[in-house]
């Protein structure tokens, strides 16, 4: 009994022993199989790794290039690839088609591509602000282009683009310290005064100058509808301190506060009027107010309008079709004013320090009106008129009329100033620049 019992046992054993081998032979034959199967995914997937990195070493490249180059180096269909060294054997392509940019990393056979659009900023164009008074004697511009008479004062040089004899006149014996600049090529008789008249001006012919006229930009469509605000004897003071569009805002004997909290305040309404002594505009918080109106300006009665404030911190956008008059008795005024096609006058007793921005056609300061010891009338499509004991130090007009008035150059720079200049998109930096990982849709890269 004990010897077969036994033998079952050891047939049992074997038994099994063979079913182990069998499995052990199986598993050993698959994994044969699968380890040449994962080394090649394992390739496939570094390949993959090294593709991206060589796409964003691209990346890198065309971000430095194109801040230092703008747009205009990338033309349509324009491409370049670069190898990355002999201790990474990749390279990396990049085209643009007009809308996105695309940059391709290649590895060991692997591709993979990033494209993106550039967020671009426009450079401000260089704007010379080196004048008194220029004139650019473009379309609809009066003939002379400049005529100084009834005894004003000029303090610094007078300039235009054009070249016709008589394109500058100068009579009545004003007080002038400067010369005068002419277009290229532009005879001594651009510049007609009497025989009598003695003046130590130079004529300097010089290259043609341009002064764009800044974006007017569209307002903000999103802006949250907020009704009308307004003060009142039981309400003198009522803040705004978010983006918000209004029917109306009206200060009466009261102040309007817009509270900036240190960033760009965005407000839209249809009317803004100041009224009363005073109808009052302040802008604390250390940030900028954009006010955009869309119908109606009215500054009447003795007005303030951010008077202990940053000029360059305050900007009112008027859009309406009605000519903007500003004659109150006693307005007073820190900030840009741009006025995007309506004429515009300023007078009575202005004042202030103020920068007038015009896309009209006409601009008058007449009266006491004072823009400021560095205040502009910039309006290169108008015809300005400075007359009576107005003043300011730069007027940049198509023409230019001073019968009185004041005109005394102090060096000005646009830096800090809020508006943006419509520029050529080639010449634009890329301030950043969206990019996406494309698998399917993407620019193929040869």
């Amino acid at each position: 009994m004990g010897s077969r019992k036994r033998d079952r046992e050891s047939g049992s054993v074997l038994l099994w022993v063979m079913v182990v081998g069998l499995f052990t032979v199986g598993a050993l034959g698959s994994a044969t199989r699968l380890i040449p199967a994962g080394t090649q995914f394992s390739v496939q997937d570094s390949d993959t790794t090294y593709a991206f990195i060589a796409a964003e070493s691209g990346v890198n490249y065309i971000v430095h290039h194109l801040k230092k180059n703008g747009l205009g180096s990338l033309e349509d269909g324009w491409s370049t690839a670069r190898d990355l060294g002999d201790t990474f054997d990749g390279t990396y392509s990049v085209v643009s088609d007009g809308e996105y940019i695309y940059v391709t990393g290649e590895f060991g056979g692997a591709k993979r591509t990033l494209r993106a659009k550039a967020l671009t900023q426009g450079r401000k164009p260089k704007i010379d602000m080196d004048v008194a008074i220029f004139a650019l004697a473009g379309p609809d511009a009066a003939y002379p282009a400049i005529s100084v008479s009834g005894g004003p004062q000029i303090n610094g040089d007078i300039g235009t683009n054009a070249v016709a004899p008589g394109s500058v006149r100068i009579d009545w014996n004003p007080t002038f310290n400067g010369d005068v600049i002419v277009g290229p090529g532009a005879p001594q008789s651009v510049l007609w005064k009497p025989e009598w008249m003695n003046l130590a001006a130079s004529v300097i012919p010089m290259e043609v100058r341009d002064y764009p006229v800044p974006i007017f930009p569209e307002p903000d469509g999103g802006l949250p509808a907020r009704g009308s605000i307004q003060t009142t004897s039981g309400r003198p003071h009522v803040v705004i301190d978010a983006p918000g569009r209004y029917d109306t805002i009206s200060a009466h004997n009261g102040t309007i506060e817009f509270a900036t909290g240190g960033g760009d305040l965005h407000v839209r309404t249809k009317t803004l009027e100041l009224k009363g002594g005073p109808g009052a505009v302040t802008v604390t918080g250390g940030g900028r107010l954009f006010l955009y109106v869309d119908q109606t300006l009215r500054l009447e009665g003795r007005v303030e309008f951010n008077v202990d404030g940053d000029p360059m911190a305050a900007v009112i956008y008027y859009a309406g079709k009605t000519a903007l008059d500003i004659t109150g008795p006693d307005p007073e005024f820190q900030g840009i004013l741009y006025v995007k096609d309506a004429g515009v006058t300023i007078g009575s007793s202005f004042r202030g320090q103020v920068w007038v921005f015009s896309g009209g056609r006409e601009v008058t300061l007449n009266g006491n009106a004072k823009l400021g010891a560095r205040g502009i009338v910039y309006a290169p499509k108008a015809h300005v008129l400075v007359t009576g004991s107005a003043g300011t130090s730069v007027v940049i007009g198509n023409s230019v009329v001073l019968n009185g008035g004041s005109v005394v150059h102090q060096p000005l720079s646009f830096d800090r100033l809020p508006l943006d200049f419509a520029s050529d998109p080639t010449k634009g930096v890329v301030e950043s620049l969206q990019w996406q990982l494309c698998w399917t849709d993407c620019l193929t890269v040869d």
